[in-house]
């Protein structure tokens, strides 16, 4: 977890592929076997942004990083009372024991029509 926000390092296929379709990403770090297959990824960063490695594991905070690694721009906090829209449907976790199921559970929350995601800090 980033101390200004959450995910300014994400890995995996799709904590990174989000990362990128938000325009979070500032470095990325891609095992040179799958080149290939991420090769959507890669090209929607550019070149000037990708590192090839043999192996992105040493630098991976998990045990399957699935090959790609990505340093991004923290999602910045934001205050309890902006997310009070109309309608508003919130997610709150507390206690979370593996920080990096926060992605998934924010990319679940998001497809089910959630307006804001709560993370104790």
């Amino acid at each position: 977890m980033a101390p200004a926000g959450y995910g300014n390092r994400v890995e995996g296929v799709h904590a990174v592929t989000a990362a990128v379709a938000a325009g979070r990403v500032r470095r990325l770090f891609v095992e040179r076997r799958r080149m290939a297959r991420l090769g959507q990824i890669t090209s929607a960063v550019g070149d000037s942004v990708v590192t090839v490695l043999d192996d992105v594991r040493s630098m991976a905070e998990t045990g399957a990083p699935q090959g790609v690694v990505a340093e991004c721009t923290p999602i910045d906090p934001v205050t309890l009372e902006s997310l009070t829209v109309d309608r508003a449907a919130i997610i709150a976790l507390d206690h979370v024991e593996d920080p990096h199921n926060v992605g998934a559970v924010a990319r679940s929350a998001l497809a089910a029509g959630m307006t804001g995601l709560v993370v104790s800090s």
